[in-house]
């Protein structure tokens, strides 16, 4: 359940409000913040005196109190009882599109970790494939940019990241170049399909602000990624040799040079 209720109102972890009873003392309120965070630092700022007059005309969204306290806290509002205080770090955000855009968190995560993974077995000196090194290194960093997008967007809308554990790495014991930029390939593939689903809710949701971010950001430079990472797989296919797989790489090299950076 996403209500929480105590003696003095009802909390909606979701929504933008929290009821609280009129004589609810600060003192009361600051015991909550080991429980409600940083919702407790807004609520105690914006914590109405008693002597102040109640204002009768707050909007409850009815449809995320629960059915059980609707008709109790309207009548407690209407007789001077209780106040709405409304939270200012949410505005029209849908928690339907902050579930996606933290699954895009998630996602971007995990695409890093793998975009890592192929970039340190390319260049470990018993493989030395610096060009395709650096190449997974770019997109590993290029990944870890667009998760710090996202967590930044969620942070700017009042929502809040969801940072989890990623899958381990695959087993990368006999990755080829090939078989690299397939899987990057299918990786992009299924990024883009993600945030596709992302702008699908935002539309749905009437938060065109979160639609356009998606859009205008992202999906162009996906559809990008996608073309390149289809380039190098047709490109890769096409060579029958060692020498040829050899050259490849050192073309890669000059695109995307990469000397790690050791700590003096």
């Amino acid at each position: 359940m996403p209500y929480k209720t105590s003696a003095h109102g009802v909390v909606h972890r979701e929504a933008n409000y929290f009821v609280f009873k009129i004589d609810t003392p600060t003192r009361v309120v600051a015991d909550l913040k080991e429980e409600y965070g940083r919702d407790v630092d807004i609520i105690r700022q914006r914590v109405y005196k008693a002597t102040e007059e109640t204002n009768t005309n707050c909007t409850l969204e009815k449809e995320l109190l629960p059915p059980a306290y609707r008709k109790e806290v309207q009548n407690m509002i209407e007789e001077g009882k209780t106040q709405v205080n409304k939270f200012t770090y949410k505005f029209n955000y849908n928690s339907e599109v902050e579930s996606v855009i933290n699954r895009q968190i998630q996602a971007e995560q995990q695409a890093a970790q793998d975009y890592l993974s192929m970039a340190v077995t390319f260049l470990h000196p018993a493989v030395s494939r610096p060009g395709a090194g650096g190449f997974f290194m770019s997109m590993y960093e290029e990944e870890l940019g667009h998760m710090q997008d996202f967590i930044n967007y969620q942070l700017m809308r009042g929502g809040t990241p969801a940072i989890t554990c990623v899958k381990g790495p695959p087993d990368n014991k006999n990755l080829t170049l090939l078989s690299a930029f397939e899987k990057g390939l299918a990786m992009e593939k299924s990024v883009t399909e993600l945030l596709e689903d992302v702008v699908k809710v935002a539309e749905t949701a009437n938060d065109y602000e979160c639609a356009d971010f998606v859009t205008a950001v992202f999906l162009k430079e996906q559809f990008k990624s996608i073309n390149e990472m289809a380039h190098h797989v047709t490109r890769l296919t096409r060579l029958k040799d060692e020498h040829a797989i050899y050259h490849y790489d050192l073309e890669l090299c000059k695109s995307h040079p990469y000397t790690p950076k050791i700590p003096k």
